[in-house]
């Protein structure tokens, strides 16, 4: 790494000749083709925004389960960082419908790719990687086809290609104003997809990579970093209550997810209750995890890792609506008698058993994320009458209900995908 830094500097000070080819026709060339191939794009799915099969990983409409969420007037809105619900109000706004928000998506995303492509041509010179680069992303966006649905990703996926390409930018050039588009670039992300937030720690590793060629501006820099972030954050927060509200508490769907981790991590927790602040939470989470053992039992028993992680990801969106489903009564009374919000209660107990077992909760992390790479080219038939065969085997009458609360009855049956897709 030390010496990535020196070349860093070396490179920031002299500069790399470019090839004889560089000069300013071939950037013309080169910027013709991916702009090319960004229409190409667009033109390809501007009238079918959803194909057939692999080409709809989410479903034959622009509408996905968790769609209504992010429009305003839906209550669950409440829980999601307004960049997202934003930019759908703008585009009916503009268009007059929802329906023309895919295709606002598509043109960003073409646009975000192009824009990478093309930093990346302006810092190397290197026609062949930018075009490499620009096909690849390409043909990802196709099978993913996140711009074809009202769903977050459709704008956080531009967002982020955008932010790499101004990142490919500092490495070879640190200056204010770029700084300043990748900060505002970076904000917003996070206000469409909150999990973003762990890109902010892009801004203090570049200037830990470009230090030595920061001398004199770092300052000004870092005065670059933060004013478009907090202004981003501030602004997002006065939308946030300017629509639901100035009073009460901003809840969180962390602190549910938390909980419902908390419930189903696979190790005993017992002896996690004697960490909670207080005794009624500790009852309430013996409680939660007593009722959901039939479920943690089904999981961990399942003879295949990817159904470990079917039922696991079902179980947890379960355990995530505990205002309107699995422990919802205990909760509504726990909430009344400590007089505290049924979120807040949720967050106090799934930080606290989350520091309590941090392994159980890599092995959760694990059972999620691991068969995410090859989940669709094993959910056909075959895989489903397995599913079907052993959730069947371990339910009884005692545990049918609550199988069923945690759609762990029926799962979904898909053709398999090619190799190359996955």
């Amino acid at each position: 790494m030390s010496e990535l830094r020196d070349s860093g500097t070396a490179a920031g000070a002299v500069g790399i000749p470019p090839p004889r080819w560089a000069g300013a026709g071939s950037g013309w060339r080169v910027l013709s083709l991916l702009l090319g191939l960004s229409a190409g794009y667009v033109a390809l799915w501007w009238t079918a925004p959803i194909g057939e099969h692999i080409w709809s990983p989410l479903g034959a409409t622009m509408l996905h389960g968790d769609s209504p969420s992010f429009f305003f007037d839906n209550r669950a809105s409440r829980y999601r960082w307004v960049g997202y619900p934003l930019f759908l109000a703008g585009v009916d706004a503009v268009f007059g419908t929802p329906e023309a928000v895919p295709p606002v998506q598509l043109v960003l995303s073409a646009a975000a790719v192009c824009f990478l492509g093309w930093m990346v041509w302006h810092t190397r010179r290197a026609a062949w990687l930018a075009v490499a680069l620009t096909v690849t992303l390409f043909g990802l966006s196709a099978v993913a086809r996140f711009h074809a649905y009202i769903l977050s990703e459709g704008l956080f996926a531009p967002l982020l290609c955008a932010l790499l390409g101004v990142v490919v930018r500092l490495v070879r050039h640190a200056s204010a104003r770029w700084v300043a588009l990748g900060a505002l670039l970076c904000g917003l992300a996070v206000t469409v997809r909150p999990a973003a937030m762990a890109l902010l720690a892009l801004w203090p590793f570049l200037g830990w990579l470009l230090w030595p060629r920061l001398r004199g501006r770092r300052w000004r820099l870092a005065a670059a970093v933060l004013l478009p972030l907090t202004v981003v954050f501030v602004v997002e927060a006065v939308v946030w209550r300017t629509v639901h509200g100035w009073q009460g508490e901003r809840p969180s769907i962390v602190n549910r997810a938390l909980f419902a981790k908390a419930v189903l991590v696979s190790d005993d927790q017992a002896a996690a209750g004697s960490r909670l602040p207080n005794a009624d939470l500790a009852r309430f989470l013996v409680e939660a995890r007593r009722e959901a053992a039939p479920l943690r039992h089904l999981i961990a028993a399942a003879p295949e890792r990817h159904m470990r992680a079917i039922l696991l990801r079902n179980a947890e969106s379960a355990a995530e609506g505990v205002s309107y489903g699995l422990f919802s009564e205990p909760l509504r009374a726990l909430a009344l008698r400590r007089g505290e919000s049924a979120d807040r209660l949720l967050g106090a107990i799934g930080w606290r058993a989350l520091g309590a077992r941090p392994g159980a909760w890599l092995a959760n992390a694990a059972t999620h994320w691991l068969p995410m790479w090859t989940y669709y080219s094993v959910n056909d038939a075959a895989f489903t009458e397995r599913y079907e065969a052993y959730v069947r085997g371990q339910m009884n009458r005692a545990n049918a209900r609550l199988f069923q609360d945690a759609n762990a009855v029926q799962p979904m049956a898909a053709d398999p995908e090619p190799a190359a897709v996955v």
